[in-house]
């Protein structure tokens, strides 16, 4: 009789202790950006308002319209504007006036808060500019009351920028001048839902550089706030962060190279969440022409990798705005000059570097378009620019890119 033998288990070797890998900051998602998406073509524009001084307008989404405001001067009379747009472009009756005559407003914020359109800028009645106001416009597109100001005291409060995150509540951000002591501070505060405040507003940032350009962005558990500083010339993009309870966390950093030179410092830079990286455009000098170049910064402001110039094939460009599209792909929008003639190009960029190729050109009724903002909406892209005649409307269309 045979008798089969059964080799008995080995014990498991001891796995070697192995230390724990610092903590660094992680580059892209390979498999987040693997699906390339590009700019493919774009809807005829449409016209909002036909005239002339207008800056960059604010765009903003309910969730079924669009809403635009924008400031306008014409005649000596500086006016906000605001209209509403439906999802294929059409604009949704009349555009408001939402400001009086004699009232000097600039630089607006607009966010849906669920049940109207608020809308934030600065301005005075006054001469000159010195606090921000807020006002409510009904989802029908009519004005709710007169503007009231939100901030008061012995210093110049300019430049407001407001966002929300998924989960509710808002971000507030915007610039203080101090009347004596030549001191500028970036502020960073917290609202709840109905924008009332949920925290102290904190001085991000408080130096003797001139601070301009304030934004504020929810990065999955924290708020950003960005700004450009200069002294003499532009310095950088300066990045700082609060937690979800409005406490300061981290450090300082630049999220652009040192010293990326010029004196503007309007529309010069953006930046976006891209779900695991931050992407950051900004216009700069460089080999005798200004382009665009874009940079992706970990959630803590590090660079994760080398700048990249997404405005090839450009004789000059300025002015970007970037937007997640999806998570680790951007759409930039910046404004171009050929000819003399301002128009606006879009393309994507992943959070690797990779660009689109190609573009799709942007242009008014007028021909130009300048001073873009952006917005994706179901898969596709809203873009509002500015001319000479006034503030139209574009939609763009995203998909598969159809060649490398």
């Amino acid at each position: 009789m045979l008798v089969a033998a059964c080799e008995p288990d080995r014990p498991p070797a001891r796995r070697p202790y192995v230390l724990p890998p610092e903590i660094v900051d992680a580059g892209p998602d390979d498999a987040r950006v693997r699906e390339r998406l590009c700019a493919l073509r774009a809807t005829p524009s449409m016209d909002l308002s036909v005239g002339s001084g207008h800056g960059r307008a604010a765009l903003a989404w309910s969730g079924t319209t669009f809403g635009v405001a924008w400031m306008q001067v014409e005649n000596n009379d500086a006016r906000l504007g605001f209209a509403r747009v439906s999802p294929t472009g059409e604009p949704l009756g009349a555009p408001s006036r939402v400001t009086d005559r004699g009232f000097r407003p600039s630089s607006p914020a607009l966010f849906w808060n669920g049940v109207s359109w608020s809308l934030l800028f600065e301005g005075g009645y006054r001469a000159e500019r010195g606090d921000l106001y807020q006002t409510r416009v009904d989802a029908r597109g009519n004005p709710v009351g007169t503007p009231w100001r939100m901030t008061r005291g012995d210093r110049d409060d300019s430049e407001p920028g407001i966002v929300a995150r998924p989960q509710g509540g808002l971000g507030l951000t915007w610039i203080g001048r101090e009347a004596h002591g030549g001191r500028t501070v970036l502020y960073g505060q917290l609202l709840d839902r109905f924008d009332a405040p949920r925290s102290l507003a904190v001085r991000m940032l408080d130096t003797s550089l001139t601070l301009t350009a304030p934004k504020v962005t929810w990065a999955d558990g924290q708020w950003v706030f960005t700004c450009l500083s200069s002294r003499g010339e532009v310095m950088a993009v300066d990045f700082s962060r609060l937690d979800d309870r409005g406490l300061p966390t981290g450090s300082l950093r630049h999220a652009s190279p040192d010293r990326i030179g010029g004196v503007d410092t309007a529309a010069r830079y953006d930046i976006a969440w891209g779900g695991s990286s931050f992407g950051v455009v900004w216009s700069e000098l460089r080999e005798g022409a200004t382009q665009v170049y874009f940079r992706n910064v970990s959630a803590r402001g590090n660079a994760l990798g080398e700048d990249v110039c997404v405005s090839e094939g450009a004789p000059t460009a300025s002015e970007p705005t970037i937007v997640r599209v999806r998570d680790g792909v951007f759409a930039v929008a910046m404004r171009v000059e050929r000819d003399g003639i301002p128009r606006v190009w879009v393309r994507t960029v992943d959070a690797g570097g990779t660009f689109q190729r190609g573009r799709v050109e942007l242009q008014g009724a007028d021909g130009s378009a300048a001073l873009p903002v952006a917005m994706p909406v179901d898969d596709d892209l809203a873009v509002v620019t500015s001319s000479v005649r006034g503030v139209a409307f574009h939609r763009v269309n995203l998909g598969p890119c159809v060649s490398p």
